[in-house]
């Protein structure tokens, strides 16, 4: 749903983008929201955006875990943001606005993850990519716009944008096309929310332990949670994108999230990432 020499950043990114793409042609005008015939100097370029600046090779670079990502802007207004990370990557649309000082990017609150499904108790994987479409809060960014060395170049206090001159945007969107991804990006908020937090939900129910455990943690059923090593159970409530369990004399929060079926992770003081307990 995360520290590399640059030759290996460039190794590993283009192992991501391999990843994340499948090579292919597309139709631009499919992908676009717009019916304006005037297209400026950004319409189907795709950059990279980076916490560092290459001025030597003129590239973004960078050297951490979900620090960067490519944004493919299809038309005058729309943009594609595909942000990596080391088990996959999160895809969200937006509009913008570019002119010779500026470019404003507001982003929409549909995301979609792509992920590698964590190894459960036992260490096995599924193998096959998992993806889950969720809502955020609309965010939005602002980068100044400078003319470097010929290229047009992006910064703001965190990080730099330049041109992506090793993937080809209609490969890229062609790929996201056929992933299904950009159906998911356009659907109704109002609907995914509803239906992720019922999926949520019906999916807690069961079993949970820590990697490599022989014996589950606890079970979640339908409004109390069962401690196998008290034992004890007690009444608990799921609030958007919170966990509340009522204690005897206390209640304490975790945010949840869950990576397919198999996978619970609560998030409080640490984090902590539980496995469907199977017998």
């Amino acid at each position: 749903m995360k520290i590399l020499l640059p030759g290996l950043m460039v190794l590993s990114f283009m192992a991501c983008f391999n990843s994340c793409s499948y090579p292919a042609q597309a139709n631009l005008n499919k992908d676009s929201l717009s019916n304006n015939a005037h297209y400026h100097t950004l319409a189907g370029k795709t950059y990279y955006f980076a916490p560092e600046f290459d001025s030597t090779h003129l590239v973004a670079t960078g050297s951490c875990d979900c620090c960067s990502a490519n944004v493919v802007f299809l038309d005058d207004s729309i943009f594609l943001s595909i942000d990596y990370c080391e088990d996959g990557c999160s895809y969200v649309k937006g509009k913008y606005k570019f002119d010779d000082q500026v470019l404003a990017m507001a982003y929409d609150s549909v995301t979609v993850e792509k992920f590698f499904p964590e190894p459960d108790s036992s260490g096995e994987s599924a193998g096959d990519f998992v993806y889950n479409t969720i809502i955020h809060k609309p965010a939005s960014r602002v980068y100044k716009k400078t003319n470097f060395r010929g290229r047009v170049i992006f910064s703001n206090s965190n990080e730099y944008g330049a041109i992506d001159t090793g993937g080809s945007t209609p490969d890229m969107m062609n790929s996201v096309r056929a992933q299904g991804i950009w159906d998911r990006l356009n659907a109704n908020p109002k609907l995914i929310g509803q239906q992720e937090e019922e999926q949520v939900n019906a999916n807690l129910i069961g079993s949970w332990s820590l990697a490599g455990e022989k014996n589950a943690s606890f079970q979640i059923l339908e409004k109390t949670i069962y401690f196998l090593d008290q034992p004890k159970q007690y009444l608990y409530k799921i609030q958007k994108d919170s966990l509340k369990i009522k204690y005897d004399n206390y209640e304490t929060g975790f945010l949840v999230s869950m990576k397919g079926s198999d996978t619970l992770i609560f998030e409080g003081d640490d984090r902590q990432v539980y496995y469907r307990f199977k017998n």
